[in-house]
């Protein structure tokens, strides 16, 4: 069952006690915000809850109230819990390995909240792709449940409208989100310097020589309007860095004057990795990449390419999306 609104959402709480928190792989500010205050909530209502991820947050958000509680190991005492509650994304591979683990021993009772446009295939769904962020739904839901947004949750909750709208820059930017804002701004107002610093200025030094070699290995196509870059694996090896130091590297490709898109290929070693950002915001990147089994956000998008090189992978996808910019 999927509604816009927290109702039926609040109703699925009410009725378990113990709770598997999770997100998609590489989760973001977005995703481990909204975990960390459906924590909150969870607590406060007497429920037992874990977070369990694929992969260990990353350190930029290590500000964060309950950060040390994100495990990527399943609880050990999984069997007892009756309830799992996903954030940011649906109930699928996107979850990396914990998909898997959930599918054989977690609990059948599932919901999820999410701003992505994504079928509703599990008991409750609380989706709303017109809301700027997963956090946004999960402050509705702490308004629906009378539960006071202070404290730890309203900064985790700002942080996870904040990022998910690039710091307010991006097309996903509401009014409502501003209002939120504004809303949880004297909470969180002690904290705001070290929260701003963590996000934008804790940088490795292996992340920045990283970025180095993305600007300098980055092209544009004949007519100027996709910026876009190859992150070889030995790279990585050549700087210390790893997907960590990543988060916004894109920015710096989508900041170039005169583009319409920003393209950023990663190899794995499994498969190549491809992040778009769009900077004409008349341009909707979802159809493209639904063509590759993607997804995201009109402005934000990405997918994986399996069985191609990285500069296969590329010069088609490349191709691709400026026959699709042309329209």
């Amino acid at each position: 069952m999927s509604e816009p609104n927290p109702a039926a959402l609040s109703g699925f709480i009410r009725q378990h006690d113990h709770f598997i928190i999770t997100a998609h792989i590489r989760s973001d500010g977005d995703s481990i915000g909204s975990e960390l205050a459906l924590r909150e909530i969870l607590l406060s209502l007497g429920k037992k809850c874990y977070i369990f991820n694929n992969d260990e947050p990353a350190a930029y958000l290590s500000f964060l109230p309950g950060f040390a509680e994100i495990k990527n190991m399943p609880p050990s005492d999984i069997a007892d819990y009756d309830a799992c509650l996903i954030a940011d994304s649906a109930f699928s591979p996107r979850l990396g390995s914990v998909y898997n683990t959930l599918q054989t021993d977690g609990p059948r009772a599932v919901a999820v909240i999410d701003h992505h446009q994504n079928p509703c295939l599990n008991d409750f769904c609380y989706i709303k792709p017109d809301a700027s962020s997963t956090g946004e739904l999960v402050y509705n839901l702490a308004e629906y449940l009378e539960i006071p947004v202070t404290g730890n949750i309203a900064i985790d909750i700002y942080t996870a409208v904040f990022t998910d709208t690039s710091g307010f820059r991006q097309t996903n930017t509401t009014a409502r989100s501003a209002k939120i804002a504004s809303m949880l701004f004297p909470e969180i107002k002690d904290h705001y310097p070290v929260m701003m610093q963590s996000i934008f200025e804790d940088n490795r030094y292996g992340g920045l020589k990283l970025m180095g070699k993305m600007l300098e290995a980055s092209k544009r196509t004949a007519d100027g309007l996709i910026i876009y870059s190859l992150l070889e694996r030995r790279m990585f090896a050549e700087t210390g860095a790893d997907d960590s130091d990543l988060e916004h590297f894109i920015t710096y490709l989508r900041s170039v004057r005169g583009i319409k898109a920003a393209c950023l290929f990663r190899e794995t070693g499994k498969d190549i990795k491809v992040n778009l950002r769009g900077k004409d915001i008349t341009v909707d990147l979802v159809p493209f990449v639904r063509r590759y089994g993607g997804g995201g956000h009109p402005q934000a998008a990405g997918f994986s390419v399996t069985g191609k090189s990285l500069c296969q992978a590329a010069d088609e996808i490349i191709n691709a999306l400026n026959l699709y910019l042309a329209g």
